[in-house]
């Protein structure tokens, strides 16, 4: 007589560890016979990269340090298809670059204290070019309607006021304006909205007991005509302090880094709902206190990296802090470049990450050469995480499966991972 109990469901939890940082994929540098950096990376939608930053006689990895555009485009393991310098008498920057839907480029920064943007074709041609008012373009969108929107700064020196500017795609100026007047106040990362669009930085208020200015990281959403304020959000409770990235969130709302500094420094995360109001925060303690993070991209699982300094021993290196979807820590990678035989002691860091259409992570920066110290632009891709699954619960829990020796059984147990993929699992 053969004794089975048939097993009709099986639901298994399944736990992901903490993984070890990934694999380098590659870490390529370019340059243009003087010093270069990169400042912002953007993933082509042929899968390729392009980098934008400045190049100029001034070693530098700073994002505000003045020179002639630099703007490389490569295939997707960093081949070069092009690269070209944009002569502006080495006074300007080039802050941010995206792809627009006909395949031209925009680039945003600042030229000689102004607002500075520029278009370019696919082959790195310069289409048009354009000052705006005095100050500093930090971020740039293309809006579904074919509109470009630009986000920084008004006024070169200070007081300087957070502002948007909306031109036509050929650059023609359509509404600008500017939200606050008498603190200071700016805009690094921008995103469009259903209804608006969402603006991050920070703004400063003038303290009732003695007038000094205090600073605390800022949201705003403006209607798509810029005149009406929808909403905006102070974060107060730990300044000072600034939103440096954004990242639109899996689950909808967006996800900022920045950093803080005072009693309570660390790298901090903070995630939001699409009405801007705060769903959770965390600052990154030891051993990340001292690292500083202001770039972020989102992977498809939800969660996020973050890139930019780590500090160890009281030296600095380029560092990405991988980071789940609800802020907890998979794993932190620091990379002392001058062991590649290529490059040289000095400061680096990584200034921008971006997440490809194979969800691999590339970031971006600045790299002195052993050869003549000079400073090349550089970009290194990461490999693919993976994170290895362990069964930690079952249900029901009083599951029986009796046979007699001989029978064979087949087992299909069916989960979830982190990743929303489908895992099946046969046992016979």
């Amino acid at each position: 007589m053969r004794i089975f109990s048939v097993l009709v469901g099986l639901g298994m939890g399944i736990a992901f560890n903490l993984c070890a940082q990934p694999p380098v994929a590659f870490l390529h540098h370019y340059g243009a016979d003087a010093h270069e950096r990169f400042i912002d990376i953007y993933a082509v939608s042929d899968g390729g990269l392009i980098m934008c930053g400045a190049t100029g006689n001034t070693p530098s990895v700073s994002q505000l340090t003045p020179g002639d555009i630099f703007v490389v485009r490569t295939d997707p393991e960093g081949n070069v298809i092009w690269r070209r310098v944009y002569n502006r008498d080495e006074q300007a920057t080039a802050q941010s670059i995206i792809e627009t839907d006909d395949g031209h480029f925009i680039i945003c920064g600042s030229n000689q204290g102004y607002q500075h943007a520029m278009r370019i074709n696919g082959e790195g041609e310069e289409l048009w070019s354009g000052d705006y008012v005095g100050g500093r373009f930090n971020a740039v969108i293309e809006l579904k309607d074919g509109r470009l929107l630009f986000g920084g700064r008004e006024n070169a020196g200070f007081p300087y006021h957070a502002g948007l500017v909306c031109t036509n795609g050929e650059g023609e100026e359509l509404w600008h304006n500017r939200y606050e007047r008498e603190e200071i106040g700016e805009i690094y990362t921008l995103r469009e909205a259903e209804g608006g669009i969402v603006g991050a930085g920070f703004r400063a208020t003038r303290e009732p007991r003695n007038n000094a200015l205090q600073r605390f990281a800022w949201m705003i959403k403006v209607s798509l005509d810029g005149q009406q304020i929808l909403w905006e959000h102070f974060h107060n409770d730990i300044p000072p302090f600034s939103f440096y990235s954004m990242t639109s969130a899996r689950d909808g709302g967006f996800a900022m880094v920045g950093r803080n500094s005072g009693q309570d420094p660390g790298p901090t995360l903070i995630k939001v709902n699409s009405n801007g109001e705060r769903l959770w925060r965390i600052i990154y303690r030891e051993p990340y206190n001292r690292d500083v993070y202001e770039a972020i991209a989102r992977s498809r699982d939800g969660g996020f990296l973050l890139a930019g300094i780590g500090r160890v021993n009281d030296a600095n290196f380029p560092a990405a802090l991988r980071i789940n979807r609800d802020g907890a820590v998979r794993w932190r990678g620091i990379y002392n470049l001058a062991e590649d035989v290529r490059f040289g002691e000095g400061m680096t860091s990584f200034a921008s990450v971006v997440a490809t259409r194979q969800d691999e992570f590339v970031v971006c920066g600045a790299v002195p050469l052993r050869q003549n110290g000079n400073y090349d632009g550089f970009i290194m891709k990461l490999e693919p995480d993976i994170l290895g699954p362990s069964f930690i619960a079952w249900s029901p829990e009083d599951t029986l499966l009796q046979v007699l020796r001989g029978t064979e059984v087949t087992i299909i147990a069916v989960a979830h991972s982190d990743y929303f993929d489908n895992l099946d699992y046969i046992w016979s």
